[in-house]
């Protein structure tokens, strides 16, 4: 068992480099909506001081801006990890790799091209860009850990489950249609607030959206972080239940294989057993026949 982790340990640096090749395969998908955020962003803020929008204004519109940037980051990220996990599964447990060291990296990149964008709209906005900062570095942090979780749930759904693919589209819409994107709840709305804080994500895009505008402010919800913290321990406990499953179903298709393999060499010996004795019987008849 020590062997194996100072094993691990030795080839990670080969690991993460493994896992950054393969996202340099796919970095389009990534670079793309961060550039169209910094575009936005200057749109807007040509747009605002031409028309000489009041500041509540500009905050929504940055607002929103910030949380539409983070949530598609984040979608993408679980879509890209999920959707490759089953290749690094297979792949990557002949080498005793786990397949989360590319989760870790993707994950790692994104969170570092979120927290860019983000402090961008945040430099724009009058708050004091120290607290603004310290708070959206805690919520990419949480963003991160999410993605890690979330893209592991559903690689993992993909070994044992199909249509994996439907049931995140499912909860990508309902998800964006409880953030605050579209519609921004307010203080009038106590119940639909409380509704949408049921979803991880509203606590990630309002936290993210948030610090943008109102700074250290976003951080003040105590009893919600602690509901969010709950989320990941779930996340985490579904994890390692998926991968007794995993391992199960992986051990009863190696049996299967075993007796299908075994199956097959007896019905081989069997023809071959056949053909011998067949072959007896013509010899037989033939050295008769002479005689």
């Amino acid at each position: 068992m020590s062997e194996i982790k100072n094993n691990v340990f030795k080839r990670m640096p080969s690991f993460f480099k493994i896992a950054i090749n393969q996202f340099k395969a796919q970095w389009l998908w990534f670079i793309i909506p961060f550039a169209v955020s910094l575009i936005m962003l200057g749109i807007m803020m040509l747009v605002f001081n031409l028309n000489q929008t009041d500041e509540v204004k500009q905050a929504n519109g940055y607002f929103r801006l910030a949380g539409i940037f983070s949530f598609a980051m984040i979608i993408i990220t679980i879509y890209k990890n999920y959707t490759s996990f089953k290749k690094h599964y297979y792949v990557n447990k002949l080498f005793n790799i786990n397949p989360i060291y590319y989760f870790v990296v993707v994950s790692a990149i994104t969170s570092i091209l979120m927290l860019i964008a983000v402090t961008a709209i945040a430099l724009v906005m009058p708050v004091n860009l120290e607290h603004s900062f310290l708070s959206l570095l805690y919520y990419v942090i949480m963003s991160f850990i999410f993605m890690v979780v979330a893209s592991t749930i559903f690689g993992l759904l993909t070994v044992i489950r199909k249509n994996v693919k439907f049931l995140f589209i499912i909860i990508t819409v309902i998800s964006f249609l409880m953030v605050p994107i579209i519609f921004i709840p307010n203080n009038s709305n106590s119940i639909l607030i409380h509704l949408f804080m049921l979803n991880p994500f509203f606590y990630l895009i309002q936290g993210i959206a948030q610090s943008v505008v109102l700074g250290r402010e976003s951080l003040k919800n105590l009893p919600y972080h602690l509901y969010f913290y709950i989320w990941i321990g779930f996340g985490i406990f579904i994890i390692f239940t998926l991968n007794r499953i995993v391992a199960h179903k992986k051990h009863h298709q190696k049996l299967l294989d075993q007796e299908k393999m075994a199956t097959t060499n007896k019905d081989y010996q069997e023809k071959n057993d056949t053909e011998d004795n067949d072959t007896s019987e013509t010899t037989s008849s033939e050295n008769i026949t002479t005689k």
